[in-house]
């Protein structure tokens, strides 16, 4: 009968696929790796018994590179073993693997599987170098999905969405990136090579990604090569997708060592999750880093951000070490924390710091301006707060060529000197700034630029040695201002301009001196010094308290005015000089003496201690 005879024929087909099945000849869709046969040498492909595939990889170019292409490359959870052995193997995901017949001259360095297609590989499961360990390069410029990927007994595992570059010799020059996505979800990627590489035009990360080191670039580079240890991008644009790498909430990055570069000129790294490296955490781009209540950290290395903007709004950055910020353009630090157990060392055109918290062991910024405002009050342990300021366990440096904005803030450094130093102008306005040794203030003016009416200055300065004001015009300290040196105050005119008037309401003590040299100084506040008080100016102007267990000099080069509320006393000698001196119905106390040194003296007030006037021209 016609119908037992097509019973045979089926039968003999059945068995047929099954023996092709066994010698990979047919790809399954649970497998779903399917051969490219435009090639001259095809990969072999075996289905195993547990669910994995195992693929007998081309034989090794001269250069030590088996170059494989498929329509499709996906990966089960149940893993996929590249074949690098001559002999027989175990693998940890097939078991035992027989020899690889294609490797009789000899086993890869590095193995390429290209995808030449327009399907984009799924990676679920992880892959396995069986044999002689070797760099793993996955390429589909189509785009890779892993969930659950990895690679295993590799050197370098590589994901890219770009299109690997042959030499003469079947090297490999490079690999060119002109299109393509990332994406890493669900599972996640755990990875167990000594480097962890991916390159696309995108990277997004919505799951965990585990590794020894990674090494991520994003954007159009024409292209890459690893140099070393490292990668060298060759050639990029700036034509690139806004978001380079983008790492959500449930996403993030752990490894021994991160390294990420963007090309995109927007958002080259945005990260809500964590990208956390045991030692450095490298982000290089020229674009946008945006940490947004994200968090970038090295445990016990450095993080060096190179960026042209940085917005690490309500986000962390902690390292271990040195935390090395260059921004080109803008860093943003609004209620965000940058914290580094060593230093911290910013750079950038504009450095905005509002309600934001920068420490370290020393903290030193470089800036075109500064804004540090809306700090909290620190608590007993400052930098357990979390809101504001600037703190350092030893010295704080900031160095501006514009406007230096200190107004509500906080700088405190508790074993160390605080430096403030502006090119132009600076604004203290409310600010608190606390130093265990000394207090550095330079800059051309204490307010904020081309102001009409200048704002008084309402600031609370505190130094366990000296207090150091270098500046071209004081403006006014207001009643509420005070500061308070465990040593000296020093106040001098910037490049020796003894300009301006000096309207002083605040209360200045020093356990051991103030000195004065500078412009015009209109007193209706209270200098108080320890030992010694030296005033050298155009004209004092005292309405209120001036006084010095040591000696008190004035030395005026126009006129001394001391009116009815004022006091200028000393617990030693008092020594006033200047062509006119007017002690209109004020005090003048000299415990020692009073020494007037004057062309024009008129005294309707109080003195206390003999008194000696003479000419101006025998002032010592």
């Amino acid at each position: 009968m016609s119908n037992g005879k097509s019973s045979k024929l089926f039968k003999t087909s059945t068995i047929c696929m099954m023996t092709w099945l066994a010698m990979g000849y047919i790809a399954t869709t649970q497998a779903a790796v399917v051969v490219d046969i435009k090639q001259a040498e095809r990969p072999w492909v075996k289905a195993n018994t547990n669910g994995s595939v195992t693929v007998n990889i081309n034989s090794a170019s001269s250069a030590g590179v088996s170059h494989n292409k498929y329509t499709q490359f996906d990966v089960t959870k149940q893993g996929l073993v590249l074949n690098n052995s001559k002999t027989a193997v175990n693998s940890q995901l097939a078991g035992q693997v027989a020899g690889n017949t294609k490797l009789s001259a000899g086993e890869a360095k590095l193995i390429i599987n290209e995808v030449t297609s327009n399907i984009a590989s799924q990676l679920n499961g992880q892959i396995e170098v069986a044999g002689k360990k070797a760099d793993v390069i996955i390429a589909n410029p189509s785009g890779i999905t892993c969930s659950g990927c990895g690679f295993i007994n590799t050197d370098r595992g590589t994901l890219t969405t770009g299109t690997p570059t042959i030499g003469n010799d079947g090297s490999l020059i490079g690999i060119n990136v002109q299109k393509g996505k990332i994406i890493i979800n669900g599972q996640g990627m755990t990875d167990t090579s000594d480097y962890t590489t991916l390159l696309a035009t995108a990277l997004q990360v919505d799951a965990k990604v585990n590794a020894k080191e990674i090494q991520v670039m994003s954007g159009i580079n024409s292209n890459i090569v690893t140099s070393g240890k490292e990668l060298v991008n060759i050639g990029y644009t700036k034509n690139s997708p806004a978001v380079g790498i983008d790492v959500s909430a449930l996403g993030g990055m752990y490894a021994d060592k991160i390294t990420l570069m963007a090309a995109s000129t927007l958002d080259g790294v945005r990260n809500r999750g964590i990208i956390s490296a045991n030692s450095d955490l490298n982000i290089n781009l020229d674009g946008t880093i945006t940490n947004t209540a994200g968090t970038l950290e090295s445990r016990t290395g450095s993080v060096n951000l190179s960026t042209r903007r940085l917005n690490n709004t309500t986000g962390k950055i902690f390292a271990g070490k040195d935390i090395d910020i260059l921004a080109e353009d803008t860093l943003t630090n609004s209620k965000g924390l940058i914290d580094a157990d060593k230093m911290v060392a910013i750079n950038g055109t504009n450095v905005n710091n509002d309600r934001g918290f920068i420490s370290g062991n020393e903290v030193s910024i470089v800036a075109g301006t500064l804004t540090n405002t809306n700090s909290k009050s620190f608590s007993d342990n400052p930098k357990a707060a979390s809101e504001g300021g600037i703190y350092a366990d030893k010295d704080v440096s900031v160095n501006t060529n514009g406007l230096l904005n200190t107004s509500a803030g906080w700088i405190y450094s508790d074993s160390g000197n605080v430096s403030l130093v502006s090119n132009t102008d600076m604004v203290l306005n409310y600010s608190r700034i606390y130093a265990s040794n000394d207090i550095l203030v330079s800059s051309n003016t204490l307010d904020y630029p081309a102001r009409p009416k200048p704002d008084p200055i309402d600031a609370h300065l505190a130094a366990g040695n000296d207090i150091n004001f270098v500046v071209g015009n004081l403006g006014k300290f207001d009643g509420t201002t005070v500061l308070d040196a465990g040593h000296d105050i020093n106040i001098s005119s910037l490049d020796g301009r003894n300009t301006g008037t000096f309207l002083n309401y605040a209360t200045l003590s020093a356990a051991n001196n103030i000195n004065y040299d500078h412009g015009i100084i209109n007193n209706y506040g209270v200098l108080d010094a320890g030992n010694e008080i030296s005033i050298k100016t155009n004209q004092l102007l005292n309405h209120n308290v001036i006084t010095g267990y040591g000696n008190v000099k004035v030395d005026a080069s126009q006129s001394v005015f001391n009116d009815y509320n004022g006091m200028i006393s000393s617990m030693k000698k008092l020594t006033l000089s200047g062509p006119t001196i007017n002690n209109y119905r004020g005090r003048l106390i000299g415990k020692k003496g009073i020494d007037v040194y004057t062309n024009s003296f008129t005294n309707t007030g109080y003195t206390s201690g003999s008194l000696n006037q003479n000419p101006l021209s025998r002032k010592p």
